[in-house]
């Protein structure tokens, strides 16, 4: 899927969510827990949320698209529209805590996992 918008979706501004600015069309549907901050980045599969953990590490939760058909994710892949992995503080990959296809079932997987 090409990441270009339509030729009738409005030009990003400064006050655009980083996520929407790195992925066109995409809106988040649901409210981060406090702490969240927007790091997406359009060369990676879809946006994503950090939040530093006490412990040093860094949750960070990745969100596709609502509409699957704007996802990266081929047919032939399972689909979890969230996924939340824990890095280190230098943003080397541990390891996913979990996956989670709905926004109520992503704040589930963040609130078992948040290290306060």
């Amino acid at each position: 899927m090409q990441n270009t918008p339509p030729a009738s979706t409005p030009m990003p501004t400064l006050d655009t969510p980083l996520c929407a600015r790195e992925f066109p069309g995409f809106e988040l549907d649901f409210k981060l827990p406090e702490g969240f901050e927007d790091t997406s980045w359009h060369n990676e599969e879809m946006p994503s949320f950090d939040k530093p953990q006490a412990n040093g590490t860094v949750l960070r939760l990745w969100v596709d698209y609502a509409d699957r058909s704007k996802s990266r994710a081929t047919d032939d892949e399972p689909y979890f529209r969230f996924s939340l992995a824990r890095y280190t503080a230098d943003m080397d990959w541990i390891g996913h805590t979990g996956f989670a296809s709905t926004p109520d079932e992503a704040l589930e997987l963040i609130a078992q996992n948040d290290i306060v």
